[in-house]
C-alpha cells in the first residue's frame, strides 16, 4: 500500500424463500440490544474477518513459496505460471486486508515492509550483480522498496510482462525465493498476532475494549478505528493509487504494473470494505451493517448501495489500467468518483454516527 485499490413459478417460490430467510435474519439481529450487537460485531470482526483473512493469506503465502521452489527446481512455463498465479492469489488477500490497515500491521512494519511501491528496480538490478548471499535475513535488512511483493512481481513478470521461462538467472531465481520466504515469515507473523491461541494476541484488545487489558478505552473507540480504517483505504485508492498515475499519464507509477493486476488491486481493496462492513469473509458475521440497518436504516441503505456502486464502477474499464489512464479517461474518472461517493458516506455520515450511538 505504501507509495515512495415450469421457470417461472420455481423462480418465484426461490425468490420468496430468500426473502423470508432475510427476514428472518433481521428479526433476529434486531432483537438484540445495540450493546449485544457491539459485541457481537467486535468478536465476528477479530475473527471471521482480520485473523480469517491473515490466516487465508498464511495459507496462500505458503503456496506462493512453494511454486518459487519448484520453478527454481524446473524453469518450465507451467512452473512460472503457478508461480504468478499464486502471486495473484495471495495478493488478492493482501488488498482485502488493506481495509483494516491497523493493530500489527502496521505497528511490526509490515505493510511497509511488504508493500511499497513503484519497485527501484534499477538498485534491484544493481543488487542482482552483487556477490551477496540472497537469505530470507539478507532481504528482510534491506530498504522496504526492495523486497516484499512488488519486487517479486517484477522478478515473476519482467518489465514487460511476459519474461519468459528461460531468461530467469540463478541469481534472479535465488532472490525471488528469498523474497517469497520473507513474505511467508511476515504472513505468519500477522496470522499469529491475532491468533487466541498466542499471549498477547491483537483480537484480546478488540473484543476486550473498554476494560482495563485492552489498549482501546472504549468499544467506540475501536469503531473509529474501523471506520476510519476503511475511510483511509478508499482515499488511498481513489486519490492515491487510481489518482497519481491517472493524471500524470504514467503507468510506471501503478501499483502492479509488471503482472497488469492493478484494477484487481483497487477492487480487493474496496471489497476489503465491504467485508469489513458486513462483517463477512468466508463466514457471515455481525457487521457494522447490524448495527446501522437497526438504528439508522436509510444510512444502511447508502452505504450499500454506494459500496455496490464502488465495485461495479471497475466493469467498465476493459483494458489494462496502465492502457486505461490515457484510453479510457472517462471510466477510470467514474471509479474515482464512485469510491470517493463511498468515502463521502463513510466520513460524513457513518462516522459521527458511530461517535454519537455507540455507547460503550
Amino acid at each position: 500500500m505504501k507509495n515512495l485499490k415450469v421457470i417461472i413459478p420455481i423462480c418465484c417460490l426461490v425468490f420468496i424463500t430468500s426473502c423470508e430467510k432475510d427476514n428472518d435474519d433481521n428479526n433476529s439481529t434486531t432483537s438484540l440490544s445495540n450493546e449485544q450487537i457491539q459485541n457481537n460485531i467486535l468478536q465476528d470482526f477479530s475473527q471471521h474477518i482480520a485473523l480469517a483473512t491473515y490466516q487465508e493469506m498464511e495459507n496462500k503465502m505458503n503456496s506462493f513459496y512453494s511454486a518459487c521452489l519448484s520453478f527454481d527446481g524446473t524453469q518450465n512455463q507451467t512452473n512460472l505460471d503457478n508461480a504468478r498465479n499464486a502471486w495473484k492469489d495471495v495478493r488478492g488477500t493482501w488488498e482485502q486486508s488493506e481495509a483494516f490497515l491497523f493493530g500489527p500491521v502496521s505497528t511490526n512494519n509490515i505493510d511497509p515492509s511488504t508493500d511499497t511501491w513503484p519497485v527501484d528496480y534499477a538498485s534491484l538490478d544493481s543488487l542482482l550483480a552483487t556477490g551477496n548471499a540472497f537469505t530470507q535475513s539478507f532481504v528482510n535488512s534491506l530498504g522496504d522498496e526492495l523486497k516484499g511483493y512488488h519486487p517479486a512481481e517484477y522478478l515473476l513478470w519482467g518489465t514487460n510482462g511476459n519474461k519468459a521461462p528461460g531468461a530467469f538467472t540463478s541469481r534472479e531465481r535465488e532472490y525471488l525465493i528469498a523474497l517469497s520466504a520473507d513474505l511467508q515469515i511476515k504472513a505468519t507473523s500477522l496470522r499469529a498476532s491475532w491468533d487466541p491461541s498466542v499471549v498477547d494476541n491483537y483480537s484480546e484488545q478488540i473484543v476486550e475494549a473498554g476494560n482495563v487489558n485492552s489498549i482501546y478505552p472504549s468499544q467506540k473507540a475501536v469503531f473509529e478505528e474501523l471506520v476510519n480504517a476503511m475511510i483511509g483505504i478508499c482515499d488511498e485508492v481513489a486519490n492515491g493509487k487510481i489518482y497519481d498515475p491517472f493524471t500524470a499519464l504514467d503507468p510506471s507509477l501503478e501499483e502492479s504494473p509488471f503482472s497488469q493486476n492493478s484494477l484487481i488491486d483497487f477492487k480487493n481493496n474496496i471489497q476489503g470494505v465491504k467485508n469489513v462492513y458486513f462483517g463477512k469473509y468466508n463466514v457471515d458475521g455481525s457487521g457494522l451493517n447490524d448495527f446501522i440497518s437497526k438504528n439508522n436504516l436509510a444510512l444502511h441503505n447508502s452505504i450499500s448501495t454506494d459500496i455496490e456502486n464502488a465495485l461495479n464502477s471497475f466493469n467498465g474499464i476493459t483494458v489494462p489500467f496502465g492502457q486505461a489512464i490515457s484510453s479510457q479517461p472517462t471510466q477510470v474518472q467514474n471509479v474515482i468518483n464512485q469510491i470517493n461517493t463511498l468515502k463521502s458516506t463513510l466520513e460524513l455520515e457513518l462516522l459521527p454516527f458511530i461517535q454519537q450511538n455507540i455507547t460503550n
